[in-house]
């Protein structure tokens, strides 16, 4: 709880959490005392570690004679027509058969029986994480009959009550959503499933090199969904609202997605449980080679595209080709198979833009002939009153300090070459970037005997990517915002699985994993201390092999970046998960009960420093320096002079002293479900799930923690340390699953859900705080005075102090945070309410499901999510109000600390409710058409993700809490999605136009296309900070709402605004009008929130249309060729941006200027031959 952090030390921030409901563990014991007892015993026993269910589907049904009545003993065989592996059981007392190790495949399905005559069923779909019902009844016997069931059983979700979906192998190859290199990433089609968000890209492509992308579902955070590929875990420990890893769609065989209501066996999730299923080899040898090409030649240019004379009205080089090959077979006929599936993505493309650099004359100190006045700040007084002007605004050589002169030397080339353009955009600099990477899947599977099967599944990933800087040799920013350099990669997954049948009716399954991460990013300046041996900076880069390279230079006012100013440059990780589990299925008359564990192990080993400029150390220069203290503002042309005369206004560094910083985290599961067919047409499945998260440590030692109620940081577990500052992270939670599923008849089934789902988040944040990272930020008192430490200038001739290295450690396990710090106290840390009650999520549904004659399936299903104690992050070192100043911030008045706290503590709330309706129609192979669409609302007050990943709008508790609910920023009211692949009917094998000239012309085409239809996304109308009080620390500021009338306007261009500006106004404005100055430290009662309130507008929609057309050529019953077209927004329709929401905003304020980036129009061209 939030009063956890902070009324321990007397200081009261309102009582911020809410109560909501809570688990009895007393109570949920004696329900949970059967299974918990027989699962402990089978966790004992069990000498191999094993996986879930998750990884093989379930084949159910029941057999019946002519009467009705149930056919004992009859034997079932379930034949995998692509491997031959045969499945055997025969069917209970009352009819009743349940075949669950099946894999993923096309089976066909033989019933026997005394007396009756053999049925066959064909072409039975059997997925991951599925079950599928195939109901027959035998006739009498005649001599040698078969009945052949040539209809495949329909596809009604009749024995579970989850919500789930499937994309197919069809689905996942041949359907484009999104444009760019994710055009054929797998998790670009959770857009089309119900309840999701469109996923899209997170974080530098050096951080994230599979391009994975992030997603809610049914409201959720995206940290708390699950993936598994073959049941291995594909988290990214560090960042777990992306994966590490994400294989080839041609390596694919299908994903199945669960969202809300799973069953006590599914578990470390508490948004979508994404469970993605390899393609294994067969009896019959088979492979393919493509390529995937895509050009700028064939782009559209987007709306906003304005033709210059420095692109000559052409889209800059974009070429991405994807290519590859894999192939498979059978080792040993109806044995043993292989796979394996080799991709390369390459990627080359100019990279441009415009940047804003000093002229010529600037170069030298010449200010003469603009208006700006540049003040010496040699001359006045030392608050930057009395300065007098540089003689002819022109700085003298002699003055220019030595670090400015060596960076000017570096920029001889990088001169205004934009005819007219002053001191803004003067600058177009152009850099080609590479992007190389190989993904190479790998799988084995052996059936042993018809008791056992193994499979073994590796996979890795390659890449390297450079990015260049926009203004070469003197630096700055990547023209994409990436990491600068290259940036080397190789991750690693393992997997191996099997099952074993005791009896036919005992079954165990069995799975462990590993996940290797090893990524880097370095740019290419690293190899040389330019900061100490170029610059002669003292106290820039450090001893580190990994500290080289230039300090940032940040300049206020418009002027580009200097140096390497991404302070998250260079980074190195080495990451480890591991992944065991074990789980026994036991079926007994109308119960089929499973018991499991599982136990994931989680190691995150990082160099990145980047809490403020990072290893090299950071001078941020905003022109007060040369500016009189209450005259003009600064502008672009002052903060180039504070930096010729070598004067920055804030410094700050990044030091790591362990390196690597670690965490270490380990969580462990026990679940116990029964599946009980309480009737022949009522199946209740039921469970219990504990999960166990313990408090992280580091490597060697305990993570270091802040105690609020004394000020002082402590390293967990070590000797001396007291009890109450041990943070006490629970015993664990029990999660209760129940699903009802009702068939009232062979085409309507009626569904209902509820379960409990632990939040998974982790403790990983924690990393990087004191003493694994020493940050120094040393600012001057005001903005047009230097920075003074111990009585002397923080300059770029005096560089930055030297720090005394950390004495936190097991042996010294205590220090005050507040004498940290250059000066004192100005050090921040990450930190655990030592009371942390983990949170939860209840999950509910209720469903209809109704097939149509024409084998159209109908669903309609009410989800809803009740999310309890989210981790928001909350700075504790907040302001408690409006209008106060920093000295009121709580541990600053206590502790004399001014930096930022933040706390992980588990505090938000939040609900999602949602209509999903689905309509679906297979036609004959693997064609079909699919509508989903989704009427949803989801509401939360902790910024829309966990642990830190998007911040609050007010960190201030009481009251103002409050403001911090409203409209999810992913929230989209309406979700349409309407798409499908169809075989055209014309060709050899086909229904119609068989042979002939009209079988050549007309044969072979397929179709696939997507259409999407949302809403926009909520946006906040935002004022001046200044308005909220002297200092506003952990807060923003809401602008006032003075009309709702013609409030969407629905203008898309610089000259017709979206939203009607006129109705909103800085909360200055009332605040002067009501006391007749605006909010100040000298008037604070008059500061306060404005009255937009959060996500109180919402965006465009938009509207996408994408296609693809292909065509087979059969050159052999063995060989044949696919040539594909695909385009991506056909229409090229504009996917437009949310307009600018600032009320202070100089111009543009209510206007679009922007559209989502790569929505434009994309071709691609692609070739493949099957063999």
């Amino acid at each position: 709880m939030y009063e956890d952090a902070v009324t321990q030390s007397g200081i009261s921030h309102g009582r911020l959490f809410q109560q909501t409901h809570r688990v009895s563990v007393k109570a949920l014991r004696r329900s949970v005392w059967a299974f918990v007892v027989p699962l402990v015993a089978i966790a004992m026993l069990l000498t191999a570690p094993a996986y879930a269910q998750t990884l093989y589907g379930t084949l159910v049904g029941n057999v019946t004679d002519s009467t009705g009545a149930a056919v004992v003993g009859a034997m079932v065989v379930a034949t995998d027509t692509g491997t031959g592996i045969a499945k055997t059981v025969t069917t209970d007392g009352s009819g009743t058969f349940r075949l669950s190790d099946l894999a993923a495949g096309t089976y066909k399905v033989s019933i026997t029986a005394k007396a009756f005559a053999s049925t066959v069923g064909q072409g039975i779909e059997i997925q991951a994480n599925t079950e599928r019902r195939f109901d027959v009844q035998l006739h009498p016997a005649t001599v040698g009959q078969t009945v052949m069931v040539t209809a495949a059983p329909p596809e009604l979700q009749t024995d579970t009550a989850n919500v789930t979906s499937e994309l197919e192998t069809t689905q996942v190859q041949t359907l484009v959503t999104t444009a760019g290199l994710n055009m054929r990433n797998f998790q670009s089609l959770f857009v089309l499933l119900p309840g999701f968000s469109p996923p899209g890209e997170q974080h530098s492509e050096a951080g994230n090199p599979a391009d994975t992308m992030m997603f809610n579902a049914n409201g959720v955070s995206g940290s708390n969904n699950s993936t598994r590929i073959d049941g291995v875990s594909d988290i990214y420990a560090w960042l777990p609202e992306i994966t590490a890893y994400t294989p080839s769609t041609e390596a694919i065989s299908a994903v199945n997605v669960v969202t809300n209501s799973m069953n006590a066996e599914q578990g470390f999730a508490s948004g979508a449980s994404v469970n993605v299923t390899t393609k294994s080899g067969t009896n019959r040898f088979h492979g393919s080679a493509w390529e995937y090409n895509m050009i700028s030649a064939l782009m559209a240019k987007s709306f906003f595209f304005t033709p210059t004379a420095t692109n000559r009205g052409l889209i800059p080089k974009y070429i991405l080709n994807q290519f590859g090959a894999n192939y498979g077979g059978p080792i040993m006929k109806n044995k043993a198979f292989f796979f394996g599936n080799w991709e390369r993505t390459r990627r080359s493309q100019a990279l441009s833009g415009f940047q804003t650099v000093p002229t010529s004359n600037m170069l030298t100190g010449n200010f003469t002939g603009i208006s700006t006045v540049i003040y010496d700040p040699a001359t006045g007084n030392a608050n930057g009153t009395g300065r007098t002007p540089f003689p002819n605004n022109v700085i003298p050589a002699s003055r220019i300090s030595y670090a400015a002169q060596q960076m000017i030397k570096l920029m001889t080339a990088d001169t205004p070459n934009v005819t007219g353009a002053g001191l803004s955009n003067n600058f177009f600099g152009a850099a080609d970037g590479e992007y190389t990477r190989d993904n190479v899947d790998t799988r084995i599977d052996y059936t042993p005997s018809n008791k056992s099967t193994v499979f073994g599944r590796y996979g890795f990933q390659k890449a390297n990517l450079f990015d260049p800087q926009t203004l070469g040799t003197a630096g700055g920013t990547t023209f994409d915002g990436g990491q600068p350099g290259n940036a080397p990669s190789l991750v690693q997954s393992i997997g191996i699985g099997g099952t074993y049948a005791f009896r036919s009716n005992l079954l165990l399954d069995a799975n462990v994993g590993y996940l290797r991460q090893g990524m880097a990013a370095k740019n290419t300046d690293i190899g040389t201390d330019w900061g100490t041996s170029y610059f002669n900076i003292p106290g820039t880069n450090g001893s580190c092999s990994l500290c080289g390279g230039m300090p940032r230079f940040v300049f206020s006012g418009g002027l580009s970046n200097l140096g390497n100013q991404n302070n998250s440059n260079p980074f190195q990780f080495r990451d480890n998960t591991y992944v065991t589990a074990a789980n026994l299925s036991w079926n007994k008359g109308k119960h089929s009960t499973r018991y499991g564990m599982e136990f994931d192990r989680f190691a995150i080993n990082h160099f990145q420093p980047q809490n403020t400029s990072g290893p090299r150390g950071g001078f941020n220069f905003t022109g007060g320096l040369t500016t009189l203290t209450g005259g003009a503002a600064a502008n672009g042309y002052n903060s180039w002079a504070d930096f010729l005369l070598g004067l920055p206004q804030l410094v700050q560094k990044d030091t790591q002293y362990l390196n690597p910083a670690t965490s270490r985290e380990s969580v462990w599961a026990f679940y116990a479900q029964d599946q009980w067919r309480a009737t022949e047409k009522l199946t209740v499945n039921y469970g219990i799930r504990y999960e166990y998260y313990p408090i992280a440590t580091r490597d060697h030692s305990g993570l270091d923690i802040f105690n609020p109620a004394d000020g002082n940081l402590y390293v967990e577990g070590s000797a001396g340390v007291p009890a109450s500052v041990k943070v006490q992270a629970g015993k664990g939670m029990f999660a209760p699953r129940l699903g009802l599923a009702y068939r009232i008849d062979s085409k309507t089934v009626a569904r209902a859900g509820f379960g409990l789902s632990t939040n998974p988040d982790s403790f990983r944040n924690v990393l990087t705080t004191y003493p694994s990272v020493v940050s120094q930020t040393i600012q001057g008192n005001t903005a047009n005075v230097s920075p003074v430490v111990a009585g002397v200038p923080v300059t770029l001739t005096t560089g930055i102090p030297i720090l005394t290295a950390p004495t936190l450690s097991p042996s010294s396990p205590s220090v005050a945070l507040g004498s940290l710090g250059s000066p004192a106290g100005s050090l921040g840390a990450t930190t655990l309410p030592l009371n942390y009650r983990r949170g939860y999520y209840e999950s509910y549904n209720a469903a209809l499901e109704r097939e149509l004659p024409g084998a159209i399936i109908l669903n309609a299903t009410y989800v809803g999510e009740h999310i309890i104690r989210e981790v928001p992050g909350i700075n504790i070192n907040a302001n408690l109000a409006p209008g106060q100043t920093v000295a009121q911030e709580p541990m600053n008045a206590l502790y004399g600390i001014t930096a930022g706290i933040t706390s992980e503590i588990p505090d938000g709330t939040g609900h999602y409710n949602a209509l999903q309706a689905q309509a679906k129609h297979r036609f004959a192979g693997d064609s079909s058409v699919a509508v989903n669409y989704t009427y949803s609302r989801a509401i939360n007050d902790y910024g829309d993700q966990s642990d830190g990943e998007s911040g609050l709008f007010t960190a201030m508790g009481g009251p103002y809490w409050r403001l911090n609910r409203g409209v999810a920023g992913f929230d989209r009211t309406h979700n349409l999605q309407i798409f499908g692949n169809y075989m055209l009917p014309f060709g050899r094998g086909q229904a119609f136009l068989q042979t002939g000239p009209a079988a050549f012309i007309l044969g072979g085409w397929s179709l696939s296309g997507s259409l999407s239809r949302e809403s926009g996304t909520p946006f906040t109308v935002t004022g001046s900070g200044g308005s909220l009080g002297p200092s506003t620390s952990g807060s923003s500021q809401f602008a006032d709402v003075i009309s709702k009338s013609n409030m969407i306007l629905g203008g898309h261009d610089s000259t017709h605004p979206y939203f009607n500006p006129a109705n909103f106004a800085d909360p200055s404005v009332a605040e002067k009008a009501a006391s007749g100055s605006s909010c100040s430290a000298a008037n604070t009662a008059v500061c306060r929130f404005g009255t937009a309130g959060l996500h109180s507008l919402r965006g465009p929609g938009l509207t996408n249309l994408s296609t693809s057309v292909a065509r087979t050529f059969t050159i052999s019953d063995r060989y044949s060729m696919i040539f594909r077209a695909e385009a991506f927004n056909l229409t090229n329709t504009p996917q437009f941006s949310n307009p600018a929401s600032s009320v202070t905003a100089s111009s543009g304020f209510g206007v679009i200027s922007g559209v989502t980036s790569n929505s434009n129009r994309e071709l691609r061209f692609s070739g493949r031959i099957n063999f």
